[in-house]
């Protein structure tokens, strides 16, 4: 969810979005806050979601290369004229620019 508005070139703040992202993937938090977060803040002790989703959903390298696909994949006219059709933010993300990603 983060790595679509981070490509798009009109997001205030972008860099320091983009450069907290990067600082978290140079200066990780550790193995012992991490294993903390996921089993008393989130309950995912003993279970097989505790060993996927780390790895897959907050992984800041991720990020970046969805970041980089939706910047040089997605044509720009693709959001506009969705936009211009009267779709907003969250129907140009789901409707246009994940099934542009799934089509190709």
């Amino acid at each position: 969810m983060l790595a679509y508005p981070l490509s798009r070139p009109n997001l205030p703040w972008r860099r320091g979005f983009t450069f907290y992202v990067v600082f978290t993937l140079f200066f990780n938090g550790g193995l012992v806050p991490t294993y903390l977060v996921y089993t008393q803040l989130l309950g995912l002790r003993n279970s097989l979601l505790s060993l996927i989703k780390p790895n897959l959903l907050l992984n800041g390298f991720n990020i970046l290369i969805l970041r980089t696909f939706f910047a040089m994949g997605i044509p720009d006219s693709l959001p506009e004229a969705a936009k211009i059709d009267g779709a907003g933010e969250w129907r140009v993300l789901f409707r246009f620019v994940l099934l542009h990603w799934r089509n190709r």
